[in-house]
């Protein structure tokens, strides 16, 4: 462990030098303690010791920190290396899985000359933390030279996982404690002298806490008396506050809601034009506060905060509020609105706080608990009255409690600014327009009932005479999801199509144009849902070059998706790259959570249901809540549902079942509904349970027969048949359907498999005896021959046959031939 007298008197003990002078060995260092043991200093000193061709990268992060862990991690390799961090910025981390490679490859390449340390202080500020696979990347993927050193506290630790790998150098609280023998050793270093019994009990005293060995040597020097270091506030203000100034403490006190600030943060805080020298050199003396030289910063111990925060809590209720109302200013004038909102709304000055350029972005690109928390605090604490003065940010508010599904709190906050509007002294146009607004507003929360959603927006555009100017327009237009067709289809297909193409005009009208395209895909989804592919196509192209006009990624991106899926119906694997690379391409470009989310979905559905690529982790393991909205999830639990049947968890699909039902009825999402029936009667066939498994089907086809929707049951064929047949057997399904619905089975596989073939080639498309088969019946062999060559059975080479037929797409012995030797030349 290592103590300070002042800021030059350090003591470290053998401990902690053996695990310091691992950092040069690790890539990985993660120093993990409580507040107070030294971590910092104990860090800092080994490596301003170190040779003179090392170079240290410092970053502390601040409390006030919205950093994610992905863009702090950018940040510090960018110091040391600009290229670098900005190749790592560039990608999509983490919402793509494929990043990995690329991610390695760019540390891989970083330019360093000698050795590098990586420095994040106070890592437990980190936001978003990024999967733990990530992490073990990026250490992994450092080049010989570069060593990460993470210094952070247990409230936010660094995954259990990541520190138990032989590869990380873990240093402990145990590491940095005093025992006796140190606490003896630090006392006598700085010129004090202990019994033996004197040390014993100053550590039973401290615990072994460096801060308390620490502080108590200062009252020790000075008092000549121990003081129990469990009463951290007596230390504290015996050894360090007591010997401020008034003019300091008044200093500290107004600052006490940052753990970081400038000169800039302090002159405004403190309402001064300069800071008196006497205090800049109190802050160089203090060995509770650090002074970052290169950033122009200056760090507080959270200790001396902690305490500065309890004698702020102490002062009068005017300088309280003096105080608070210049942090909220603050952040305004930094542009952290929520930062001001939130300390606006602790001196209950809910007029400044309505009075914030807030807008509906700010609320839906930061959605989070603690967001969420803060909004519905303002709301139930303003006052009435207030409320009626500010009706457009009501509706920006109104319009964030639509995004975190508080529907019954809209309509009443939005009844609420209707009568507010309509009781004020604004003008009549002026009335008009905020009403136009709040009809706007509300016509979300028909959803996704898009007859009555239009009847709003068109009413809207008729009160506001124009576009609406308080929604943000930028957003996703589908929340998300990657399909209008499953967004908006509920019952009836082509009516639920006619009404989008209808009314989508009215609300395109609304919101300058926010949506344009989304009917042209929900006509060519319903399109190649029945399996009209060469119209679904056209229509596709079409709705793709739409929403490229208009500049509605969103919607584009529906389109790349539907071509993708398109290519892989008629077997056409340039056309799958292209839309593939065109959907990756965009979304990632667009550096957009909901996007890349988005793209993880499309991404899901080709790995789970199309058998097409692979299935992202997230999606896969049911992490849904944390990625997508709301009106999102039924999709997202398709695919996840999908990916529990390929991995034959037959049972827990179908413990889930009923909630996975639920959900896709609740708007309801009939393309949601449809797959998963399937998906469940698939499973409960799977478990034996027969009559569960067609009262789940026969569910699914209700939906989708009257419909023609019958590409999902042909995408599942293989795990339907059965039931499909039982159902034909007891009149629940006519031949006819079955008959279409195996052709497309068919047809499906085969160019499916086409696909897959020209992407993965004959090596990894078939094991090693299908293509031994395969190459046996190039050779003329006969299934006798081929048996007696291999030493299985006939039926085992038929088998071997069957399959190979299945996942290259042809039908025949000669087409197989062909098809092996095209691979193999």
């Amino acid at each position: 462990m290592i103590c300070a007298a002042s800021k030059k008197d350090y003591y470290f003990s053998e401990r902690i030098r053996r695990r310091m002078e691992r950092i040069p060995s690790h890539r990985l260092t993660v120093v993990e303690a409580p507040s107070g043991f030294g971590k910092t200093t104990a860090v800092r000193e080994y490596l301003s010791a170190l040779s003179d061709g090392a170079r240290v990268v410092w970053r502390t992060i601040g409390e006030e920190n919205r950093l994610g862990e992905w863009e702090v991690l950018c940040r510090v390799v960018g110091e040391a290396d600009p290229q670098c961090g900005n190749e790592l910025g560039a990608l999509a981390v983490p919402w793509d899985d494929e990043c990995l490679p690329r991610m390695e490859a760019a540390l891989a390449a970083m330019r360093h000359d000698g050795e590098v340390y990586l420095v994040v202080d106070n890592y437990q500020f980190v936001r978003s933390r990024i999967p733990e696979r990530y992490l073990r990347a990026f250490y992994g993927a450092l080049p010989e030279g570069v060593h990460l050193i993470l210094v952070t506290q247990l409230v936010n630790p660094v995954p259990r996982a990541i520190v138990v790998d032989a590869q990380v150098n873990h240093i402990r609280r145990e590491h940095l404690d005093f025992d006796t023998a140190d606490i003896a050793a630090y006392y006598g270093q700085l010129g004090l002298r202990l019994t033996g019994e004197q040390a014993e009990g100053i550590r039973r005293l401290t615990g072994g806490w460096a801060a308390g060995v620490y502080l108590t040597a200062l009252a020790y020097s000075e008092a000549g008396t121990l003081q129990a270091a469990n009463d951290v506030g007596a230390l504290i203000r015996a050894t360090v506050w007591n010997k401020l100034s008034g003019a300091d403490r008044l200093f500290l006190l107004r600052l006490c809601n940052f753990g970081s600030f400038d000169l800039e943060t302090a002159r405004f805080l403190n309402e001064t034009d300069w800071i008196d020298e006497n205090i800049l050199d109190m802050l160089e003396r203090n060995g509770f506060v650090w002074h970052d030289m290169g950033e122009r910063r200056y760090y507080v111990h959270s200790i001396l905060q902690l305490y500065v925060k309890k004698e702020f809590d102490a002062c009068s209720g005017a300088f309280r509020e003096r105080v608070l109302r210049l942090t909220a200013q603050w952040h305004e004038k930094q542009g952290d609105n929520f930062l001001a909102l939130r300390y606006y709304a602790l001196i209950g000055d809910f007029r400044a706080a309505l009075s914030l350029p807030l807008a509906t972005s700010d609320f839906s690109s930061n959605a989070s608990a603690e967001n969420r928390k803060l909004l519905l605090s303002v709301l139930d604490r303003c006052p009435p009255e207030i409320r009626a003065e500010f009706p457009r940010a009501m509706i920006v508010f109104a319009f964030a409690l639509f995004i975190y599904n508080e529907t019954e709190r809209v309509v009443a906050l939005a009844r609420e600014v209707e009568r507010n509007v309509a009781a004020s002294a604004m003008s009549d146009e002026e009335k008009r327009r905020l009403t136009g607004e709040i009809v706007f507003l509300t016509a979300f929360l028909a959803h996704n009932d898009f007859a009555a959603m239009a009847a709003g927006y068109k009413r809207a555009v008729e009160l506001m005479g124009g576009p609406t100017s308080i929604i943000d327009m930028k957003g996703p237009w589908t929340f998300g999801a990657p399909s209008i067709l499953y967004m908006f289809y509920r019952s009836a297909a082509e009516c639920d199509v006619q009404i989008l193409e209808k009314n989508l005009p009215y609300y395109l009208a609304a919101a300058r144009g926010h949506g344009a395209g989304a009917d042209v895909v929900m006509r060519g989804e319903l399109q190649f849902n029945r399996g009209d592919f060469e119209v679904a196509e056209i229509t596709a192209h079409r709705a793709a070059y739409a929403a490229r006009e208009a500049q509605q990624l969103n919607v584009e991106l529906c389109a790349h998706f539907l071509l993708a899926q398109i290519a892989l119906a008629i077997g056409d694997a340039a056309e799958y790259r292209s839309a593939v690379g065109a959907l990756r391409e965009k979304a990632r470009a667009s550096k957009s959570a909901v996007h890349l989310n988005m793209l993880g979905l499309c991404e899901g559905f080709l790995g789970a249901e199309c058998d097409v690529g692979k299935v992202p982790g997230w999606l896969a393991e049911g992490d849904v809540a944390s990625r997508v909205r709301f009106m999102t999830r039924p999709y997202a639990n398709v695919v996840y549902a999908k990916s529990l049947l390929d991995a034959k968890k037959y049972a827990r699909l179908a413990g889930i079942g009923a909630e996975l039902e639920k959900a896709a009825a609740f708007y309801p999402n009939a393309m949601a509904r449809i797959y998963t029936g399937l998906h469940v009667a698939a499973a409960h066939e799977a478990l034996g349970a027969a009559e569960e498994a067609e009262r789940a089907l026969r569910g699914a086809l209700d939906i989708a027969l009257p419909d023609g929707v019958i590409l999902p049951l042909a995408q599942n064929f293989g795990a339907l048949s059965p039931i499909l047949k039982r159902l034909l057997v007891r009149g629940f399904l006519n031949a006819a359907a079955l008959k279409r619905i195996s052709a497309l089975a068919k047809s499906w596989s085969q160019n499916l498999q086409r696909v897959r073939a020209s992407l993965l080639g004959a090596a990894a498309l078939l094991s090693e005896r299908e293509r031994e088969v395969a190459g046996l019946v190039g050779r003329g062999l006969t299934n006798g021959e081929i048996a007696r060559q291999m030493h299985v059975s006939v039926a085992t080479v038929k088998s071997f046959l069957a399959r190979a037929f299945r996942k290259t797409g042809v039908a025949s012995r000669a087409e197989l031939a062909a098809w092996l030797l095209r691979w193999e030349n």
